[in-house]
């Protein structure tokens, strides 16, 4: 049995302010939080502890909240997910800027929009204290094979750090609405995007560089924190090895332009009929 807690909050602050009656600028700036955090009622240590059981997971602290996994064949065992610990915390700030200017037969606007992403997140797996496969490979009984604590499979998952990463998206824009006749009306636009890697506490983050296959992490003092049961056939090399940025592993890439453009034209002065065509690129962002 575990608790699950799911939160959230929202606000919005807004300013329109008329310059003219042709200038009127609106900002923003708005705040969301998101937090998804479930874990056992009873503490998986003590568990472990006092059944007696043994193994590479003793000693391991702080203490996690989630208990170990058992599956018995014909039994209903731990679904895959009830010894789960996880809490999860994502936290927006983002603040935008727009101003129209009507001057003749242009409607323009143009603007700024700014994200800041916060994400604090931890999981970790029921396995953290080992998960145990009972198929009565021993004595033909899952369940006899369970009173004699014989698994067929036995499974540790190492414990993962609470990771705390941050980045950044910004994107300026601007754009004119043309009134060419009472017939026709033209688009078009031109927006930048920038979106910083995410980066975070250090010695946590990792990588890989294709030439090598090799795991790159951001420094040396990082070493300390690789598994002890990570392939020691697989090379581990820091950032400067590896050529890249140490904060975030991730080049930036500046050069985002995404052009836009439209059109509304009406065939015939009477008609109700409109014929409209637009061409844009648009960027994803990469989380």
């Amino acid at each position: 049995k575990y608790v699950e807690n799911r939160t959230g909050a929202s606000g919005v602050i807004s300013e329109v302010h008329t310059f003219s009656p042709t200038l009127i600028n609106e900002a923003r700036f708005g705040y969301t939080l998101v937090r998804i955090a479930y874990n056992q009622v009873f503490d998986g240590y003590d568990f472990i502890t006092k059944a007696g059981m043994t193994g590479p997971f003793v000693g391991i602290k702080p203490i996690i909240e989630t208990v170990p996994v058992f599956n018995i064949d014909a039994i209903d065992g731990s679904p895959n997910d009830c010894c789960d610990a996880e809490n999860n915390v994502q936290a927006d700030y983002e603040w935008n800027d727009n101003l129209s200017w009507t001057r003749n037969r242009h409607l323009l606007k143009f603007g700024v929009d700014q994200i800041l992403d916060r994400i604090n997140t931890f999981h970790n797996f029921g396995s953290v204290y080992g998960a145990y496969n009972f198929n009565g490979k021993f004595t033909t009984d899952a369940y006899a094979d369970f009173l004699l604590g014989l698994p067929q499979q036995t499974q540790i998952t190492t414990p993962v750090p609470q990771a705390r990463i941050h980045g950044m998206l910004l994107g300026v824009y601007a754009q004119d609405q043309f009134q060419v006749s009472s017939r026709l009306t033209l688009n078009y636009g031109l927006r930048w995007e920038f979106q910083s890697p995410y980066s975070g506490a250090p010695y946590l983050n990792y990588g890989s560089d294709p030439k090598n296959g090799a795991v790159v992490i951001q420094t040396e003092e990082g070493l300390s924190r690789v598994s002890p049961y990570f392939p020691s056939n697989i090379p581990i090399e820091t950032a400067a090895q590896a050529g890249i940025p140490s904060s975030s592993l991730m080049f930036s890439h500046y050069l985002n332009f995404y052009p836009r453009v439209g059109f509304a034209y009406r065939p015939f002065p009477k008609s109700d009929v409109v014929l409209r065509g637009a061409y844009g690129l648009y960027g994803s962002n990469v989380y």
